[in-house]
């Protein structure tokens, strides 16, 4: 029952953890499945993200069965095994660690009251304004890169083409006079998200060609996109480039920013290229404020 397991959090003298310790606390009786949808949601996160722990065999059986992307891990036996049982699998041992690495607890406080404010649009740009974010846009330095890498590495919704980059090759694009490595930061009065998204592109003659960008699940729906892109036509235009150009490659798990350039005002040239012409584009509005430095 939610109110006694939430009570126990809030209250209880000897309780390790309380309530804002978690990211999404589903308490009810319904499937486990169906909560591990909800928390998914909530969260901005795909299935496969999710790993489901508990004692009982039932259980586990139905979410391996409703959720076959879900990491289903049955503790039996001695409760001592479980901390080891848990740490010889490896699932939250992390290739890197970075500052927003850190956060993300944090974010993801953040995206719950934007997920609630979402449902109403004339609500949720109320609550964007609210938010009072602002970003940093810059070219990226060399104290980006693993960031960089890792966002190209393991962002997968909002990525258009599926492309990564080692950090070698990252530094080698930084370093070319033809080659943009645009990185940005975000911060709301609930969290500083930290470096969140990336692009890179190029200039072949007087186009500016996109080749990837990928951005954090958790600072989806706070028009960043807007305000990257903003900073990206200013470049362009800057570079005399009079067009842009970028694809869409569809992975298994990109398709909620397929529909950007539509938004972004490009026109499709075949399903999978897109072209923009620089002097009648209209600059793109957004809810963030463009700082120097946090």
């Amino acid at each position: 029952n939610a109110d006694v397991a939430l009570e126990v959090l809030d209250q209880h003298p000897e309780t390790p953890l309380r309530r804002t310790d978690f990211a999404a606390i589903q308490c009810n009786w319904e499937p486990k499945s169906e909560n591990l949808r909800a928390i998914a949601k909530q969260l901005n996160l795909g299935l496969d993200s999710l790993v489901f722990v508990d004692d009982n065999p039932a259980e586990c059986e139905e979410v391996r069965a409703a959720l076959p992307e879900v990491t289903v891990i049955e503790m039996s036996g001695d409760a001592a095994y479980f901390p080891s049982l848990i740490e010889e699998l490896h699932l939250f041992t992390p290739l890197d660690f970075t500052a927003e690495d850190a956060a993300r607890s944090q974010s993801y406080v953040s995206q719950q009251a934007l997920t609630q404010a979402s449902g109403d649009p004339g609500n949720l740009e109320a609550y964007l304004e609210s938010l009072k974010m602002e970003a940093i846009i810059r070219p990226a330095g060399p104290g980006d890169l693993p960031r960089i890498e890792q966002l190209f590495r393991k962002t997968n919704q909002f990525n258009l083409t599926g492309r990564s980059y080692e950090q070698a090759q990252l530094e080698a694009l930084m370093n070319s006079s033809e080659a943009i490595v645009l990185a940005a930061w975000l911060r709301d009065h609930h969290a500083n998200h930290g470096l969140v998204s990336t692009l890179v592109a190029r200039v072949e003659g007087r186009c500016l060609i996109l080749d990837n960008w990928v951005m954090s699940c958790r600072v989806f729906t706070r028009t960043l996109e807007q305000c990257l892109f903003a900073v990206l036509l200013e470049i362009a235009k800057s570079q005399g480039c009079d067009t842009m150009r970028a694809e869409f490659i569809a992975t298994a798990k990109n398709s909620y920013v397929q529909p950007l350039f539509g938004k972004l005002g490009f026109t499709p040239l075949s399903e999978t290229s897109f072209e923009l012409n620089l002097a009648t584009v209209e600059l793109p509005q957004s809810c963030i404020q463009r700082v120097e430095s946090f």
